[in-house]
């Protein structure tokens, strides 16, 4: 009992001294297109390559529209086309966003493996080769989205969105397999979420450790108080004694970006 306790006691102190060498940072990352002043966005229908069928284009666009919407931050307008956004006034939008859709779909290849196998008959045990089927199927999804302005047509942004999951199986469990839509909308949703960390800002947090050393020690307890410049000022007079000294430089970087 009393061993049990004393190794509690080591492992809460061991628990407090990794998180004392840690802190956490939070910082701001804007947004991929330029939204300043933008709130109303017109969308018109991605335009899907030739072998992109209507439904896809059409959904894909939906997708992109409820993105934007669940945000919070703009107002969507009613999906338009490339027409009505031309004769419409600039009043009415902020901007509009157009895309190209190059592919969403699966792609599907089947193969086969032998295998031997040993086989009862009458006559006895034999071996026998079998031919065991297997299907592969490869989710790809490759569209690209611009956000211009409504008032001077000013590009304001552009991104490309690509991604790809491949999967197979063989034998009976083929019957079991992932089916083509929800391979599709898994790559889609991967693309959709980076798509919505692009356009709107986001913090994001994550731990950095502190470096040991006594020198640093003076800055670092001003960065644990969030006094950011002195505990700059203190690590940048280490690097003018020693402009190679890379744990002063990279504590500097660290007060840089706890500042965004």
């Amino acid at each position: 009992m009393k061993s049990t306790k004393v190794l509690a006691i080591l492992m809460l102190s061991f628990l407090s001294a990794c998180a004392s060498n840690r802190f956490a940072l939070r910082r701001t990352v804007p947004s991929q297109f330029d939204i300043q002043g933008i709130r109303k966005i017109a969308i018109t229908p991605l335009e899907g390559h030739a072998y992109v069928d209507s439904y896809s284009a059409t959904e894909l666009t939906r997708r992109v529209e409820q993105k934007l919407q669940q945000s919070g931050l703009f107002q969507v307008m009613p999906t338009m086309s490339a027409r009505d956004i031309v004769g419409n006034t600039s009043d009415s939008f902020d901007a509009y966003l157009v895309g190209d859709i190059r592919q969403w779909n699966v792609e599907k290849r089947n193969d086969y493996r032998r295998e031997e196998r040993d086989v009862t008959t009458e006559s006895g045990t034999q071996k026998q080769t079998i031919t065991i089927p297997i299907l592969h199927k490869t989710s790809k999804v490759d569209y690209s989205v611009e956000l211009i302005s409504a008032k001077d047509r000013r590009h304001l942004g552009s991104k490309q969105y690509s991604e790809e999951k491949e999967t197979s199986s063989e034998g009976d469990s083929i019957k079991y397999m992932t089916s083509d839509n929800d391979l599709k909308n898994d790559v889609l949703d991967k693309t959709l979420s980076r798509f919505v960390e692009d356009m709107i800002p986001h913090e994001v947090s994550y731990n950095v450790p502190w470096i040991k050393n006594d020198a640093y020690k003076a800055g670092i307890d001003l960065g644990k108080q969030g006094r950011w410049p002195e505990a700059r000022e203190n690590w940048s007079l280490l690097t003018k004694s020693n402009p190679n000294d890379d744990g002063a430089l990279s504590l500097i970087g660290v007060s840089y970006e706890a500042q965004g």
